[in-house]
């Protein structure tokens, strides 16, 4: 994520510069990815695997790592309200969906912070360097002193859950749906879902069927292995 910024920023001429993981699907028009009052906008979905909800959970040790390798006091980053369960993290947000005011040259000094980390060998228990770049990600804009916003839910519901889970309410108000893996082998349900909810969405995807990886079996091992 971090590399791609910096290979993009000089390439786009808007004043706002917004990123979204390739496993989006926009159901409609998300004008809050701008803002005359901030610099940086983002979205806190859940605790994930490796948020801390602080001293006594077992990522806490680590995530004081992180925030000692950004240059930030442990007292001056903000714990912020996640969606899920409505549950206090240290400041984490979701890098599937977020935009930066340009001329603040955050993608220069995101890039540098996930490298020096990468260099300094952090990472999480089990899960070792992978979620280097989301975790940094809000601690970044603290450290440069960027105003904030966080975006509200419908900017990056998760499916990660059966869809036929997810409550109507949520699913009816999505704008941006992050499906995962909600459209591989059968995505029947989610079809069903979004026909009852964004029924424009659901014409366009349904004829398009489940999404297929081209790898052999060895090639997606190997890969996995890598990761």
């Amino acid at each position: 994520t971090a590399e791609l910024l910096i290979r993009l920023n000089d390439r786009i001429g808007t004043d706002w510069l917004t990123f979204l993981d390739s496993d989006l699907l926009i159901a409609r028009e998300p004008p809050e990815f701008v803002g005359d009052d901030v610099d940086f906008i983002a979205y806190a979905p859940d605790t994930g695997l490796v948020g801390s909800t602080g001293a006594s959970h077992p990522m806490d040790a680590t995530w004081l790592r992180y925030i000692e390798a950004v240059g930030l006091r442990p007292n001056v980053v903000p714990m912020i309200r996640e969606h899920n369960t409505s549950s206090m993290i240290r400041f984490y947000f979701n890098s599937g969906a977020f935009s930066y005011r340009k001329s603040t040259d955050f993608a220069l000094t995101y890039w540098s912070i996930v490298r020096d980390a990468l260099k300094n060998g952090l990472g999480f228990p089990q899960y070792g360097e992978h979620y280097t770049d989301q975790v940094v990600l809000g601690l970044c804009a603290l450290k440069m002193n960027l105003r904030w916003r966080e975006l509200p839910r419908e900017y990056n519901l998760a499916v990660d859950r059966g869809a036929e889970e997810l409550p109507d309410e949520q699913l009816r108000s999505a704008i941006l749906l992050h499906y995962h893996k909600a459209l591989e082998r059968n995505p029947t349900a989610l079809f069903e879902r979004l026909r009852e909810t964004h029924s424009a969405l659901a014409d366009w995807l349904t004829p398009l069927g489940p999404l297929s990886d081209p790898r052999n079996s060895l090639a997606k091992a190997f890969c996995e292995a890598l990761r």
